[in-house]
């Protein structure tokens, strides 16, 4: 395949074009100990890519069957929502570069920002920059 055969390119907005993973990584091990629960680095990074109803298996598995994966993910929501509120969120390398450079060679971009159940006022300064390019 060749850059001019392709037409559309659809990026993911958290992960891909943003650097949420070091979010995750500080949230996510304090909303299962606020349950009782030692969640390790190591669990954390068997899961980040997981989605429902693989990631709330994972965790049964690990802590057992008492275990309330949707309290711990509203936990979760609450200590990342504080986080975005009072922290920058950041851009990954070349995340504008690639999106320029697309633009440039006349590819129609689309960004999936509410995969994740994001609002989009926390990310209102970084869409704006990225709506300007696309």
């Amino acid at each position: 395949m060749n850059i001019e055969d392709i037409k559309l390119f659809v990026a993911d907005l958290d992960g891909t074009l943003i650097d949420t993973c070091k979010i995750y990584r500080k949230v996510w091990p304090k909303a299962v100990a606020d349950m009782g629960y030692e969640m390790k680095d190591e669990h954390y990074l068997a899961m980040r890519s997981l989605g429902r109803p693989f990631a709330p298996q994972k965790m049964l598995e690990w802590f057992g069957p008492s275990f309330d994966y949707d309290e711990a993910r509203r936990i979760r929501k609450g200590y990342f929502d504080e986080y975005v509120a009072n922290h920058p969120i950041e851009v990954k390398k070349g995340a504008f570069e690639l999106l320029e450079y697309l633009k440039g060679k006349g590819i129609a971009t689309a960004i999936d920002a509410l995969s994740v159940g994001f609002t989009i006022s926390m990310y209102d300064a970084l869409l704006a920059n990225i709506a300007s390019i696309i």
